[in-house]
């Protein structure tokens, strides 16, 4: 997918997120909208000045609307539990730390005890898909892959984790219909 139409998706998911029309997405953000039609559409290219502006008042990073990072928000706070599990990531790909399964995040006589049930399940199965990395059962690209794929999916406000849960908890029983087949 190129730059074009990242920036497209990018944008109609936000235009759906915020629950605009296109009009009224349009006017928010003072353009006509038969160009935003153009742009989610991919058939035009925003001038720079039109996604600094969209950046600017939908309060999403100009970086994520470009595909240049999943990481939506433009603060430095955390908002989702993927904003602290790419932090994670980027420490660990520095410092090379052990993951334990009891939540203990580990390096030398460095250790960080992790309380959060979520990102203690994140941290499970990054450590078991880390080993396979490590061992070279496969590729970086595939471990790239997945923690891309893994932060999109843990990208839930960190005050819902009400809604996490449930979406865990129905992952799980996905998760044992297809084993039980």
């Amino acid at each position: 997918m190129g730059e074009i139409e990242i920036f497209g998706k990018r944008l109609r998911s936000l235009r759906e997120n915020l629950g605009m029309t296109q009009m009224q997405f349009s006017e928010h953000i003072g353009i006509r909208q038969q160009t935003l039609s153009g742009y989610e559409n991919g058939r035009m290219k925003p001038p720079l000045d039109v996604a600094v502006e969209i950046s600017e008042k939908c309060d999403v990073s100009l970086d994520w609307l470009c595909g240049l990072s999943d990481r939506k928000s433009q603060s430095s706070d955390f908002c989702s539990y993927a904003d602290i599990l790419e932090i994670l990531v980027k420490v660990d790909n520095q410092l090379h730390f052990s993951i334990y399964n009891n939540g203990r995040y580990e390096s030398g006589n460095k250790v960080i005890d992790i309380g959060d049930s979520i990102i203690q399940k994140f941290l499970y199965e990054w450590s078991e898909l880390l080993g396979l990395y490590h061992n070279g059962t496969i590729s970086r690209h595939l471990y790239e892959l997945w923690i891309r794929d893994k932060l999109l999916e843990y990208d839930v406000p960190l005050h819902d984790q009400e809604a996490f849960h449930e979406f865990l908890d129905l992952k799980f029983i996905e998760e044992d219909m297809k084993h039980d087949k």
